[in-house]
């Protein structure tokens, strides 16, 4: 599935002027985004948000999500798991790949080595560093 629309013709009217008054308090913004990417999947309102953003290949959003949020849930379990297979070579997982190289590419591979987002601009509304 691809937000590939959603980014080319609705966004740009969203964000129409946003210089002037992008300061505020936003969320509209995000519920249309969160509206619009649940229909194309045909997913109940229900669902988490950071799933649809996870399937949607918004990857940032949904690894902080899984780092900083609670740690009894299975996706924050079985991302961990995978994480420390990673590191010891036993797990070649694309999905943990490509967030490892999104962060080098930023110059942020402290981040991923160390796993502490607590400055990671992202993480403020998933974590409570």
């Amino acid at each position: 599935m691809s937000v590939g629309p959603f980014d080319e013709m609705v966004k740009p009217v969203l964000l129409y002027g946003c210089e002037i008054w992008g300061m505020g308090n936003n969320d509209i913004l995000e519920r249309v985004h969160l509206t619009f990417c649940k229909l194309l999947l045909n997913l109940k309102t229900s669902t988490p948000s950071y799933m649809v953003y996870g399937e949607l290949g918004r990857y940032l959003s949904f690894w902080t999500k899984l780092c900083c949020g609670k740690e009894s849930k299975l996706s924050a379990i079985m991302y961990k798991l995978c994480f420390q297979m990673s590191v010891v070579d036993r797990c070649n997982c694309m999905w943990l790949n490509k967030i490892s190289n999104i962060l080098n590419e930023c110059g942020m591979s402290n981040i991923w080595n160390t796993q502490n987002l607590s400055k990671f601009h992202l993480v403020n509304k998933h974590c409570k560093a």
